[in-house]
C-alpha cells in the first residue's frame, strides 16, 4: 500500500548543514505534539513547535559559529531530549527551553563536523581525527586513515554498564568499528557510504548483534548484520533510476504499523520511505522531492497529532510530510501568498490557487490577509532601502566612496563519478535563484544529456584554437553557459572526460542578485579520472607491469598518485608500503598500484592505462628533478583480452549509429507509403523503437568516436613501449573499424607493424 502525505512549510533558517535537525521527544504523555531543534550556518540554533497551527517559537540563539552537527542526548534509559550542538571545535549543551548546561572546548585540531551523545560519553569527530570523552575527560582517540563522512554510536538505547561500538563512514569504502578507541573489524562496502543509521530488527534473537544501514555516494542503500565480527550483507537496494547520493538517513514509524520504517534523504531533493516487510529487502512506499538537498530527516508528530516525516533542506526550509489530509482544492480562496524573487530582485507577491488547508474558512481569510499585509510592508520596506542605496550612490557625501559590496554566497556543490554510465555528475546549489552558470574547460570534455536540466545551453566556439595560436594549456577547450529559468536554486550536468588528458574544469555561479557577484569554483580532472577504488581485483586476468624506481619518498610518490587517480586518500600512509586497486567505470579494466618510499610498481590488463601512468610520473619526476629508472613487461595477451573488453561496446554502438543512419530514411518512406507492412521485421522493429533509438543516441553523441580514440591509443601504446611509431598505420585500422569484426580486428593487432 502506497502512502499519501502532504507537504506541510513550517519555516525558513538560513543555510542548513547535515544532520543539523532533529525533533525532539515527547516532554510527557499528555502533550500531543513536538518541537523541532534546527541549527544553521548563522550559528542560530531555533527550537520551535506548531500551536493552533501556528509557528510557536521556544527559544533562539545568538548568531554565532557555523553549526555542523545537532544530536540529542540525555541520561541512560531516560528520553534523549537534551540538545547537543557542534560548532567549530565546540560542544555546546541545551536543555529543551534554551538553557545552556555545557560549553566544552574540545581542543580538536579540526572542526568537529560527527557527533554522537550516549549517555555521558561524547564521541567528536572532524575529517580524520575521531576522539572519545567521558564526562568531558578525554578518553583518547582514533586517526582514521580516510576521510570520515558519518558516524553513529550503537546501540542507541543502551543500558548502564553495558559497552558500545562507534561505526565511522569512511571514504575509503569502508565501515570501521572502533571498541572505545580501538580499531575491531573493516567492512567492505561497494561504494563510498556516506550515511549510516542503526536499524533495530524486530526479528533478531541476538541482542549483541549489530544492523546497520548505510547510503552511499552512488545512492544505493545497503544492510549488513555484524556478529561476532563477521558481516553479513542482507540486501542492497539499487539506485536504478538515477537519483542523488544519500545524504541522510533515519528511522521511524510513519506507517503505524509497530515497525519502524526507513526515511532516506537524497542530494537531489528526494525523499523516500521504506517499509520492512516479509520480504527479502525493504518496500518502496513513497517519494517525493523538495528540488534542493534534503539535509536531515526524522519523525515525530509536530503540526498534530499525526505521525509525520519533518525534513530540512540546504536552503534552510523545514518541511513536513504529515499523513493528516491537510489540503483539498478551492477555488473561492487563494491560497496564502508566497514571497517570491522575480528576474529584477523586486519582492513580488505570487497567488497560487491550487490546495487550501482543510482548517475554518474564516480562519484560513484572516491567516490570507495577515500573509498580504505581511508582503506589502515588506515590499514597501525594500522599496525605501532601494531608493535610499540608489541616492547614496548618484550623491556620495564629501569624502566619501560610494562602494558596494556582494554579501556572503553560500555554494552546496558536488563532482561525482557515477560508475553506471561512467560520467561525472556536477551539481551545483545557491541559497538564492540562479541566474547563469559558465562551465569552462581547459581539457577535452563531453558535455552529456541531463535529464533534470530546464536551463537553456549555449556554446562558445574556440577561437584562439581557431586562429590556431594562443597557450595550449590556456585554451578553451569548452566554454558552455546554462541560463536558468526564474526561480531554479539547483543545476545539474554531466560530463564525460577523456583519460590521457589532465587539468580542470571552471565553473562561474552567478546568482540572480544585486550588485551582481561570482562564485568560482575548480574540478580536476585527473588522467585516470574515469577509475574508480575497489577492494578486490580478479587477479586472473593477463596484466603488463610497470615499475619505476628512483631516489623519491614516499610522500612524493603518494603526491603524484593524488594527482593521477581519484579517491586517493589525503594521508599519507603510515605504513612502510600501500596498496591501491582501481578498476575502469568505463571499460572495466583494472588497475593495482603498490608503492613505497624508492619503488611504485603498476599490474593492468589495459596498456594504455600504464602508458598514461608512465608519461604522468615521468614529468612530474623531471619537475622535481628526480630520475626515475623505467621498467614494464609486455602481455599480449592483456591486448586481445582488452580487445574482449571493448568488442560488446563497440558492437552496440556500432549497431546504435547504422539505426540512427537508416531511420531519417524509414521515417520519410513511412510518411509517403502510410503502410510499412512491406518492410522487413528489422526495419519495422527501428520505427517502432525510434523514440527509444534516438534518446540513446542523445544520451551517448560521441561515444563511438571516444571507442575508436581508445582502440587507437591502444593501437600506438602497445608499439609505444617498443620503440616503434605507428602512427601511420592508424587509417588501416579505421577502415578495419568501419567494417568491424573482432577477428579481423585482433588479427590486425597481432601483426607486426612493419608489415
Amino acid at each position: 500500500m502506497e502512502l499519501d502525505l502532504d507537504v506541510v512549510d513550517y519555516l525558513q533558517v538560513s543555510v542548513t548543514g547535515k544532520n543539523c535537525m532533529r525533533v525532539l521527544p515527547h516532554a510527557d504523555k499528555k502533550r500531543s505534539s513536538q518541537k523541532v531543534i534546527v541549527g544553521d550556518q548563522k550559528g542560530t540554533l531555533q527550537c520551535f513547535g506548531i500551536k493552533r497551527r501556528d509557528i510557536n517559537s521556544v527559544f533562539k540563539t545568538l548568531p554565532g559559529a557555523p553549526i555542523n552537527k545537532v544530536v540529542l542526548g540525555g541520561a541512560l534509559g531516560t528520553p534523549q531530549d537534551k540538545i547537543f550542538v557542534a560548532a567549530n571545535t565546540e560542544v555546546r549543551g541545551y536543555s529543551r527551553k534554551g538553557k545552556r548546561f555545557l560549553d566544552f572546548n574540545t581542543n580538536l585540531t579540526e572542526f568537529i563536523t560527527n557527533l554522537s551523545v550516549s549517555g555521558s560519553d561524547l564521541l567528536a569527530g572532524g575529517s580524520y581525527l575521531y576522539n572519545h570523552f567521558n564526562d568531558c575527560i578525554d578518553q583518547g582517540y582514533y586517526f582514521s586513515p580516510d576521510k570520515i563522512n558519518d558516524s553513529i554510536c550503537v546501540p542507541a538505547s543502551r543500558r548502564e554498564k553495558d559497552k558500545f561500538t562507534s561505526v565511522l563512514a569512511c571514504n575509503d569504502r569502508l565501515l570501521r568499528l572502533l571498541d572505545g578507541c580501538e580499531l575491531q573489524h573493516e567492512i567492505q562496502v561497494s561504494s563510498i557510504p556516506m550515511s549510516i543509521s542503526e536499524y533495530t530488527d524486530p526479528t533478531s534473537t541476538n541482542e549483541e548483534n549489530i544492523n546497520l544501514v548505510y547510503g552511499m555516494e552512488d545512492g544505493n542503500i545497503g544492510h549488513v548484520v555484524i556478529e561476532d565480527g563477521n558481516p553479513t550483507f542482507k540486501w542492497e537496494i539499487p539506485n536504478t533510476t538515477n537519483l542523488g547520493g544519500v545524504s541522510c538517513m533515519n528511522h521511524f514509524d510513519i506507517t503505524g504499523d509497530g515497525v519502524k520504517d526507513l526515511i532516506v534523504g537524497r542530494e537531489d531533493g528526494t525523499i523516500q520511505v521504506f517499509s520492512y516487510d516479509a520480504m527479502d529487502e525493504p518496500l518502496l512506499r513513497f517519494t517525493h522531492c523538495f528540488n534542493e538537498s534534503v539535509t536531515a530527516v526524522d519523525g515525530g508528530a509536530v503540526g498534530s497529532s499525526a505521525n509525520e516525516i519533518v525534513a530540512s533542506t540546504y536552503s534552510g526550509w523545514v518541511s513536513g510530510l504529515t499523513t493528516e489530509q491537510v489540503y483539498r482544492n478551492v477555488s473561492s480562496i487563494t491560497a496564502a501568498s508566497t514571497v517570491v524573487r522575480n528576474e529584477t530582485s523586486e519582492l513580488a507577491v505570487e497567488s497560487q490557487v491550487s490546495v487550501i488547508p482543510l482548517f475554518n474558512d474564516d480562519d484560513m481569510q484572516k491567516k490570507v490577509d495577515n500573509l498580504r499585509s505581511e508582503v506589502e510592508n515588506l515590499q514597501m520596506k525594500v522599496a525605501m532601502e532601494r531608493d535610499k542605496y540608489a541616492e547614496k550612490l548618484s550623491k556620495p557625501k564629501t569624502n566619501e566612496v560610494a562602494m558596494t559590496s556582494a554579501g556572503n554566497l553560500h555554494v552546496n556543490d558536488r563532482f561525482v563519478l557515477s560508475p553506471t554510465d561512467a560520467s561525472y555528475h556536477l551539481s551545483v546549489e545557491v541559497q538564492t535563484a540562479i541566474e547563469h552558470v559558465v562551465l569552462q574547460s581547459n581539457v577535452p570534455i563531453d558535455i552529456l544529456d541531463a535529464e533534470k536540466t530546464t536551463a537553456v545551453i549555449s556554446y562558445t566556439s574556440n577561437t584562439s584554437q581557431d586562429a590556431g595560436g594562443g597557450d595550449v594549456a590556456n585554451e578553451n577547450f569548452i566554454l558552455v553557459t546554462y541560463r536558468c529559468q526564474a526561480n531554479t536554486t539547483r543545476l545539474e550536468v554531466k560530463i564525460r572526460s577523456i583519460e590521457g588528458h589532465h587539468g580542470h574544469i571552471q565553473a562561474y555561479i552567478v546568482p540572480r542578485l544585486h550588485p551582481k557577484s561570482c562564485v568560482l569554483r575548480r574540478y580536476p580532472i585527473k588522467p585516470l579520472s574515469l577509475h574508480q577504488r575497489a577492494h578486490e581485483i580478479d587477479e586472473q586476468r593477463p596484466t603488463s607491469m610497470l615499475k619505476l624506481t628512483g631516489s623519491f619518498s614516499i610522500a612524493e610518490v603518494h603526491s603524484w598518485l593524488t594527482t593521477s587517480l581519484p579517491e586517493v586518500p589525503e594521508r599519507v600512509p603510515t605504513e612502510d608500503q600501500a596498496c591501491l586497486s582501481y578498476v575502469s567505470t568505463f571499460l572495466g579494466t583494472q588497475l593495482k598500484c603498490t608503492y613505497k618510499k624508492g619503488e611504485v610498481v603498476f599490474h593492468s590488463d589495459n596498456i594504455s592505462t600504464i602508458s598514461i601512468l608512465k608519461d604522468f610520473m615521468s614529468k612530474e619526476a623531471t619537475r622535481k628533478k628526480i630520475t626515475l629508472n623505467i621498467q614494464y613487461e609486455f602481455s599480449g595477451e592483456s591486448i586481445i583480452h582488452t580487445l574482449h573488453l571493448l568488442h560488446p561496446k563497440l558492437e552496440q554502438q556500432l549497431m546504435l549509429a547504422k539505426k540512427v543512419q537508416l531511420l531519417g530514411a524509414l521515417e520519410e518512406l513511412a510518411t509517403n507509403e502510410g503502410d510499412t507492412d512491406f518492410l522487413a521485421p528489422e526495419y519495422k522493429d527501428i520505427l517502432t523503437n525510434a523514440e527509444t533509438i534516438k534518446a540513446d543516441f542523445a544520451k551517448q553523441p560521441s561515444h563511438l568516436e571516444r571507442l575508436y580514440g581508445m582502440l587507437t591509443d591502444l593501437y600506438i601504446d602497445k608499439h609505444k613501449f617498443k620503440g616503434i611509431n605507428v602512427k601511420h598505420r592508424v587509417p588501416l585500422l579505421l577502415q578495419i573499424l568501419d567494417n568491424y569484426q573482432l577477428p579481423s580486428l585482433i588479427q590486425f593487432f597481432q601483426q607486426s607493424a612493419t608489415s
